[in-house]
């Protein structure tokens, strides 16, 4: 399956490639921008995963691309925006899926309480 990755983060980016490629997937394509996704449409992608924000515009605006140049890949959104507004933004611009990306907890949870151990 080859898979193209829009992500302005290059830590995330690099990371999502590692996780792709090692559950067999070809990374054909990368982007960190709107601009520099244009790239991705020659290598046929079967699947393109898009952030929606990106520093020079929408990744709305990759995912009307990506229906216009790559009609069969499947797009899949991967963003920090869980708002039901982004959702169906990114819905009505052509994505097949959305998955957010939900930052971890700032505070640590309360430590349990535990029994003590056997005394055996």
């Amino acid at each position: 399956m080859k898979v193209a990755i829009i992500e302005d983060h290059p830590l995330f980016r690099d990371s999502l490639r590692l996780l792709l490629t090692s559950a067999g997937m070809t990374v054909v394509a990368e982007a960190g921008n709107v601009a520099g996704s244009h790239t991705v449409w020659a290598t046929d992608p079967d699947i393109v995963v898009v952030d929606l924000a990106l520093p020079d515009g929408s990744g709305e605006q990759v995912i009307a691309a990506a229906a216009e140049h790559s009609p069969t890949a499947r797009i899949m959104v991967l963003s920090m925006a869980t708002d039901a507004t982004s959702v169906t933004r990114a819905f009505a611009a052509g994505a097949h899926g959305y998955l957010g990306r939900t930052p971890p907890p700032t505070k640590s949870s309360p430590p349990s309480k535990r029994s003590p151990p056997a005394p055996w």
